[in-house]
Parts: structure tokens; C-alpha cells; sequence
């Protein structure tokens, strides 16, 4: 998952508006959802990109892509609306990361809504250290370890290592990228059937979720 990919956003809404439609339907099933690191563009600049010129490019590169996420998304109440500047995802990744060590999945989910909600609906920037802070913050933990948390150079390199091992070891060559109980992958955007499917397989087999 990398916070720049649109396609991610509108996958996280599918899967979360499936998994409690699911778990309704079938009491004895527990999802536990884990956020973990790829960078799309690893060589953007750390800072003061301009996020429509991101977006534009791809539009070039991929015919009616803007228009594309923007229809998909308002089926899941995204409003898409592209502006301000973005940067690196790095420190994004290292407060998911965080977030997860420290609060647990669910609050780790709620720290991507948030992070996604203002890269692409409300024009803030997934680089701003102050901003991220705040989503920290707001989330439940002290600022002073969001603050460690974001400065920790180990830290950075272990977020690193598991974007690399995403790609180098696991395979993955696009996100979205879905990894079902650490054996089934499911890449690129998938609408919820494909995954009710793979959820009906798994549960019918007897294996625990």
C-alpha cells in the first residue's frame, strides 16, 4: 500500500464495507487488517511536489485515469479532489508503521483513513512532518513518541526493508496488493466479489481466518 496510489484508497473502503458485511453474515469470522509499506515512486522529491502534476502525469500515461478514480470512488463516498502539494511517503509510512506497534490494527487503520481523507479529499501533505504529528496525536499516542517515531533512523530503514521485501521476496509489482492470510495475493484493484470469493474458499475449507 503506498498513500500517492488512488486505486489503494478506493480498495481500503471495498474491503472495509466487505469485511463487517461479511463478519454480519458469518459471526464466526475475525478479520485483522495489517498496512505494510511500497513505495511507487521512490524518487520523488521529499517535498513541495506539486500533487496535480503527480496525477496529471498519470492521466497522460493512462487515458481517463482521473476520471476513472473519481467515478469508482464516489461509489465508496470518496470525493476525490486533487491539489496542494505531496512529497515522499516515507514518514507517512513510518506513523503507519508506528501506529500499528503502538496501537494496534484497528487504530493503524484509522491513521490510513485519515492519512488518505487529507492527501486526497482535503488537500493536505502526506510530507508534513507538523501535519503528521497531529494525526498521531490524534490517534492516541503521545506526540513526543510520534516525534521519536518519525526522527528514529532504524526505524526508517525497518519500514524500508519491508517496502524492499514487498517487492524483492513477496513479488509484488503494483499496489493495490492484497495478501490474504500470508498465501493468497490478490494485485491491482479488485471489486469485492473477487475477494468474497477468496473469503467463501477460505472459510468453507475450515481455515482460520
Amino acid at each position: 500500500m503506498d498513500l500517492l496510489c488512488p486505486w489503494c484508497f478506493i480498495e481500503k473502503h471495498s474491503l472495509d464495507a466487505l469485511m463487517q458485511r461479511y463478519t454480519e453474515e458469518h459471526p464466526e469470522v475475525r478479520f485483522e487488517v495489517a498496512y505494510k509499506p511500497y513505495y511507487i515512486a521512490q524518487t520523488m522529491a521529499k517535498r513541495n511536489v506539486e500533487k496535480r502534476s503527480v496525477y496529471d502525469r498519470l492521466n497522460n500515461l493512462y487515458p481517463n485515469f482521473l476520471s476513472r478514480i473519481q467515478v469508482t470512488g464516489a461509489k465508496y463516498d470518496i470525493a476525490f479532489s486533487i491539489r496542494g502539494l505531496t512529497g515522499s511517503t516515507r514518514p507517512a509510512h513510518r506513523l503507519i508503521a508506528l501506529a500499528l506497534h503502538e496501537l494496534g490494527a484497528a487504530a493503524q487503520s484509522r491513521v490510513v483513513e485519515t492519512l488518505f481523507q487529507g492527501h486526497f479529499e482535503d488537500g493536505r501533505d502526506i510530507s508534513d512532518e507538523g501535519w503528521l504529528i497531529s494525526v498521531g496525536v490524534a490517534a492516541g499516542m503521545p506526540e513526543a513518541v510520534v516525534r521519536l517515531g518519525l526522527e528514529d533512523e532504524d526505524a526508517a530503514r525497518r519500514v524500508d526493508a519491508m517496502a524492499e521485501a514487498a517487492r524483492d521476496v513477496i513479488g509484488v509489482e503494483a499496489v493495490p496488493c492484497v495478501m490474504v492470510q500470508g498465501r493468497y495475493k490478490v494485485g491491482g484493484y479488485q471489486e469485492s466479489q473477487v475477494f468474497e470469493s477468496l473469503f467463501e474458499k477460505i472459510r468453507q475449507a475450515g481455515e482460520a481466518f
